[in-house]
């Protein structure tokens, strides 16, 4: 999980790779790996999701954006067993992104870089109450620094975390954040 434009589109990108984790897509209208409909933590939404896992061969299914991050206790409650991944990118960084993009990111969060970092600040501190919720061993921060620099040790320590026999192949991320 992440917000926008922290890195979470390499992040499931990379992760996908693996046949043990299904990314999961909630509509036709969803954009990669997004996942929208749970911001209402809707029970009809909760409940497809928990069919599509049970439905799954997939040792995990991965919501790249769950916007019910902001209820730690609502996931914790439906899935007991979850991990959650944050990446972060400074935020700096992420506003000089976000001011270079498309129609996606508000204008809001465009204005200024006092305002983006107490989104930012606001986001970390939603993120961190996952650890709080779910414990130490289902909760990682991934800085977008990292993944970037280290990628090979970055997608490593993840695969050992989530139990998986993978070697995620990372020579399409290149500098910059983008993907070939």
């Amino acid at each position: 999980m992440g917000m926008a434009h922290s890195g979470t589109t390499i992040l499931a990108k990379t992760l996908a790779q693996c046949s043990e984790i299904v990314p999961y897509v909630s509509g036709e209208a969803s954009v990669l790996f997004e996942n929208e409909e749970l911001v209402n933590r809707n029970v009809e939404d909760v409940q497809r999701l928990k069919d599509f896992a049970n439905s799954s061969p997939a040792k995990w299914i991965m919501l790249k954006r769950p916007w019910s991050e902001l209820a730690p206790d609502f996931f914790r409650e439906h899935f007991p067993r979850a991990r959650y991944l944050c990446c972060l990118k400074s935020p700096e960084d992420q506003y000089h992104s976000w001011r270079k993009t498309d129609s996606l990111v508000s204008d809001y969060m465009r204005e200024s870089l006092t305002q983006q970092i107490f989104y930012y600040a606001k986001h970390l501190l939603h993120a961190s109450s996952f650890q709080w919720f779910s414990g130490c061993d289902n909760f990682r921060m991934m800085h977008y620094d990292f993944l970037l620099h280290h990628k090979e040790t970055a997608f490593a320590e993840l695969a050992k975390w989530l139990g998986l026999d993978f070697k995620f192949d990372v020579s399409e991320i290149i500098s910059g954040g983008r993907t070939r």
